[in-house]
């Protein structure tokens, strides 16, 4: 069980009616109550992921606001990190949510990549462990 952040409850408020998290609630993105509570949980999943790989910074009044950032990581610690993550929402979420999650999250990471210098779309044919290191190889020049 993840404990809970004081900015949980001012992420979800501030996000809850964002296409994105309510489309990760699945059946019960129509369910204020429900809603708030799946988001409150994930939030407090992302801030100590991000204390564990990445950066977590709260505003002074720690209840009002964090911002959080993943960071590059070793091919191991990522691994581990993303088999972390998938057990939490397959826990944590119902299966449309999780199949929400999934279908938005691979479609920001295409986009992304074909931004990026140095990655091309040729790359986003290879394995997915060698697309995450081409990605990491950037930010580590």
């Amino acid at each position: 069980m993840v404990s809970i952040d004081p900015a949980c409850a001012s992420a979800a408020a501030a996000l809850e009616d964002d296409p994105f998290y309510r489309s990760i609630c699945g059946a019960y993105a129509h369910d204020d109550v429900r809603r708030r509570a799946i988001l409150e949980q994930y939030f407090a999943y992302s801030i100590q992921e991000a204390r564990d790989v990445g950066r977590c910074v709260h505003l002074a009044d720690r209840a009002l606001g964090v911002a959080v950032w993943l960071l590059p990581q070793p091919l191991d610690v990522q691994s581990r990190a993303a088999h972390n993550k998938r057990a939490f929402l397959e826990t944590a979420f119902d299966a449309e949510g999780c199949a929400n999650y999934y279908r938005i999250v691979r479609r920001r990471q295409r986009a992304w990549l074909t931004t990026m210098p140095g990655i091309s779309r040729l790359s986003l044919s290879l394995p997915q462990r060698r697309v995450r290191a081409s990605a990491g190889n950037y930010w580590n020049r």
